[in-house]
């Protein structure tokens, strides 16, 4: 659609064009621990668990995902996960994300929803203090 080539070509306006944003591209912010691989048409979003210190862009989301949502990263679908799971799988809200990132050009995505363990307070104390950084050296953040 128009509105994502127009996004597309603004990504790319501001990672060539702006100093802090060309920080982007040289690649100089370590992944958040977890991230989904977006995948494309013919691999499905996984969790993907990085390296210390391993480099790479994504583009995070915020929204309101609270209430009883069962689609959250537990240590019962960590394994799901990590494996893939079909597009169509994923509630709307992650689901549209997922193809905005991919339009976009974008590898991977933060959602905290499926980026930290829900229910375990160890991993919640280790990732709550990343969240600024997280979104902060986003490429872009997806605000829905």
């Amino acid at each position: 659609p128009e509105c994502l080539s127009k996004a597309v070509a603004w990504k790319e306006s501001c990672l060539s064009g702006h100093n802090l944003c060309r920080r982007q591209l040289e690649g100089k912010y370590s992944l958040p621990t977890r991230v989904l691989k977006v995948g494309n048409e013919f691999e499905s979003p996984s969790l993907y668990i990085t390296s210390e210190g391993e480099k790479g862009q994504w583009a995070s989301l915020s929204y309101c995902w609270g209430g009883n949502s069962s689609f959250v990263l537990t240590k019962y679908t960590f394994h799901d996960m990590v494996h893939g799971q079909r597009l169509e799988a994923f509630p709307k809200t992650i689901h549209d994300a997922i193809l905005i990132t991919r339009a976009l050009g974008i590898a991977f995505l933060w959602v905290d929803a499926l980026c930290i363990f829900q229910g375990s307070i160890e991993d919640w104390e280790n990732e709550a203090p990343k969240m600024e950084e997280v979104y902060s050296c986003a490429v872009l953040t997806i605000i829905a």
